[in-house]
């Protein structure tokens, strides 16, 4: 069993309903991290095992706790 996360950008309509529920956004639009960025910050985890399932048509990383199940006995 796992928690699956996704990110996105926050532009656009979203922006605006945002902060009209009063949700402070930032002034200027973001923009999408590359792989390579995702892959080096999730690689300062170090209380966590991350792997990666990277190939052409698929990105993944795996992140589990010191007491994950995966990680075996």
């Amino acid at each position: 069993m796992g928690v699956l996360y996704f990110a996105f950008l926050v532009a656009g309509e979203v922006r605006e309903w945002l902060a009209k529920e009063g949700h402070s956004v930032p002034k200027a639009n973001g923009f999408p991290p590359t792989p390579n960025q995702l892959q080096m910050a999730l690689e300062t985890l170090t209380d966590q095992s991350v792997s990666f399932n990277i190939s052409k048509e698929v990105w993944q990383a795996q992140i589990n706790g010191p007491n994950s199940p995966e990680d075996g006995p």
